[in-house]
């Protein structure tokens, strides 16, 4: 057969490319450090079940697959392998025979239990009929890691910071509480404890069973079924003492010591969640430790909860510590310091009573919250000592909604406590003489035709026709406001109301609700424009936002910072974050115009026929405003009652906000509150 020239040069070429190739990869798998270096990437990207197959035929005899890869990923997976480097010290490669290779490598390990931990190693390679295989021990994994050694990590867990109140009383600790548990070696009757225990737990009998048919338990073994508080009754300690099977232990869990006093403020902790550990903030934590779920104990988790620290030894077959390979030291918890005043907030709460709203205590100059509360409420001690499912869905599905929290996340129309902004509008800008009459005597006002069949409606008041700013202010006249609202436009209203803090998010550790005048932001028409006049229209704010309007009123026009956290100080007493007070906003109201609006204020509580009269204390001048709310979206539901005061008005110590829900009485619901609060505050019994 002929064969070209042409076609010997292109078989000659594709002969030689293939032993070219031949050649490679025999060169590869001769020389033992490619072997090593493949080992070695294989190991970086975990892939463990490949690294078995470059072992010797001798070393797969002493170990098989599965427990070589179970061995791997058990070790690495329990310290928190995260990442691999490593590093072939190539020139102090070394051959004991052509057949025997010794290459060091040192490998550094980042895991999320003690960060970074770095190993020299020598990895025996053996040549059999050509091919280089590692000989493998369990040293491969670690250094010193006989065969019957175990790998043991270690967790050391702070303690919870505390958070105390102005004067370093706890309102959130680690304190002494019940763990009910079964032993269940000694149940007689399984229905009938866990019938019992369901009634007197509020637990299902499957949750109960779940907990005492776990892997670990053993007959003679306690095992926690439930913590209940330290002052559960004695009766019900009793009912369960008489269940065979059933014991009581003492405990140390978070407890709240004040219970449902400023349970939305506080917050609780809970479980992790199995998606909350997923989250990089919550690493090194595992399925049982308690977070903060709400409130400061959310807020602050980080900083309460410190750092876990954790030791990685090798152990022999009794438990005994043969080395230690890492470790990383716990960092305690800080502890947080509130503004809060725990005595002034025990007679706020006694103040609210059963009454549905919220009420916050200020500082003006200061913006420190001495006192905050929203009703109803609930116990944080229910949450950090486990809450059955059922309790859950009761508490999560209540249609008072014990989990909100009104003072800083409702939104509330501040009805006729606007008045006063409105009024500094006016007489900041010069366009409202305040000695001006406007007669509202008939009692409704349109203020045209093209209105139809809305009109602007009052209050009674005294029988006095024509009415001066100082008038509306204290009989809380709607018609005067809306009047002057239209007169001054919607841009001075919107200004000045920018200027209190409307239509800007609130600087506050939780979420608060922003106070804006309208949904966009825009007064639309003529009717809402009159309605914003005197609170209603599309307001909506909060009792947070609202004392600190009322604090610029007493503070030369400055809106304090509000501050709820004053420091974080570490277990030995060192401040790590300081938090002074500070100016939020300044409104760059004129002297004599906040003057004016104090003196419309005090009348208000002074005058017999002020809408404010009952708050009145005897030796003390102060200043406030009532006002009554409707809910815009739903008229038929009862208003929301508002009194917002501060004093006294020659050296104002503090601004009280309260809001009522569900106000029958309007604004007459919140004035008892105030009152009283005051009466603690200045202790008058006048």
């Amino acid at each position: 057969m002929y064969v070209s020239k042409r076609h010997l040069f292109l078989i000659n070429i594709t002969l030689f490319l293939a032993i070219v190739l031949v050649s490679s990869g025999c060169d590869a798998q001769s020389k033992p450090e490619k072997i090593a270096q493949h080992f070695l990437s294989l190991w970086q990207n975990q892939q463990y079940a490949d690294m078995y197959e470059l072992l010797t035929t001798d070393a797969k005899v002493s170990v098989d697959k599965q427990a070589f890869v179970e061995r791997y990923k058990n070790i690495f997976n329990g310290i928190g392998l995260q990442s691999m480097e490593y590093k072939i010290d190539t020139p102090s490669i070394s051959y004991a025979d052509k057949n025997t290779a010794l290459i060091p490598v040192d490998i550094t390990f980042q895991t999320s239990t003690v960060g970074s931990m770095a190993f020299s190693y020598k990895i025996q390679l053996s040549r059999n009929n050509k091919i280089w295989g590692i000989e493998w021990d369990s040293t491969l994994i670690l250094p010193k890691l006989a065969a019957n050694y175990k790998v043991k990590v270690s967790r050391q867990q702070p303690e919870r910071g505390i958070i105390f109140d102005r004067n370093g009383t706890p309102l959130a600790t680690q304190g002494e509480v019940l763990s009910i548990g079964v032993v269940t070696g000694k149940i007689k009757d399984e229905s009938f404890l866990q019938q019992q225990l369901s009634q007197l737990l509020f637990m299902q009998p499957e949750e109960i069973k779940a907990k005492y048919t776990q892997s670990w338990v053993k007959p003679d073994l306690f095992v926690p079924i439930r913590l209940l508080p330290a002052d559960t009754s004695d009766d019900i300690k009793q009912k369960l003492l008489t269940i065979p099977g059933v014991m009581i232990s003492k405990a140390t869990d978070r407890v709240y010591p004040y219970k449902s006093a400023m349970a939305q403020l506080i917050g609780y902790v809970g479980d992790v969640s199995q998606e909350e550990l997923a989250k990089p903030e919550n690493k090194g934590l595992k399925a049982g430790d308690k977070i903060g779920k709400s409130g400061l104990e959310a807020a602050f988790n980080k900083v309460l909860s410190g750092i876990p620290g954790f030791t990685i030894s090798i152990v022999d077959e009794q438990g005994n510590e043969k080395y230690k390979v890492g470790q990383r030291s716990k960092q305690n918890a800080s502890d947080i310091y509130t503004t809060i005043d725990i005595e002034l907030q025990q007679q706020l709460e006694k103040a609210m009573a059963d009454k549905k709203g919220a009420a916050v205590i200020m500082k003006p100059k200061s913006g420190e919250i001495l006192a905050i509360t929203s009703h109803p409420n609930f116990d944080p001690n229910m949450f950090s000592l486990g809450m059955s499912s059922e309790q859950w869905k009761t508490i999560n599905e209540d249609p008072q909604k014990p989990l909100l929290n009104r003072a800083i996340r409702s939104s509330y129309p501040p009805g006729s406590t606007f008045k006063p902004i409105t009024a500094v509008a006016g007489l900041d800008s010069g366009i409202i003489d305040p000695n001006e009459t406007i007669d509202t005597s008939l009692g409704k006002w349109q203020a045209s035709s093209l209105w139809g069949n809305y009109y602007v409606t009052r209050v009674e008041r005294p029988g006095k026709p024509a009415i001066n700013m100082h008038d509306a202010m204290i009989w809380s006249d709607n018609i005067y406001f809306a009047q002057i609202a239209l007169r001054m436009g919607k841009n001075t209203i919107l200004d000045y109301a920018k200027r209190f803090g409307f239509g800007q998010s609130i600087p506050f550790p939780l979420s608060v609700t922003k106070p804006v005048l309208s949904s966009d932001g825009n007064i639309k028409d003529d009717i809402s424009l009159a309605d914003s006049g005197y609170g209603q229209g599309e307001i909506i704010t909060t009792p947070l936002h609202m004392s600190m309007v009322y604090s610029a009123f007493a503070n030369g026009g400055m809106l304090p910072k509000p501050l709820i956290v004053s420091r974080i100080q570490d277990e030995d007493g060192n401040i790590i974050e300081q938090n002074s007070p500070a100016v939020w906003l300044s409104t760059g109201i004129k002297p004599q115009t906040l003057s004016t609006i104090t003196l419309f204020l005090q009348d208000v509580i002074e005058q017999p026929t002020g809408t404010g009269h009952a708050a009145k204390l005897s030796g003390v001048s102060l200043a406030g405003k009532t006002g009554t709310a409707e809910i815009s979206s739903d008229k038929s539901k009862p208003p929301i009652g508002w009194f917002i005061s501060y004093g006294p008005t020659d050296n104002p110590q503090a601004v009280i906000a309260v809001s009522i829900e569900d106000a029958s009485s309007g604004s007459h619901d919140a004035l008892p509150v105030a009152k009283t609060l005051w009466q603690y505050i200045l202790n008058d019994n006048g």
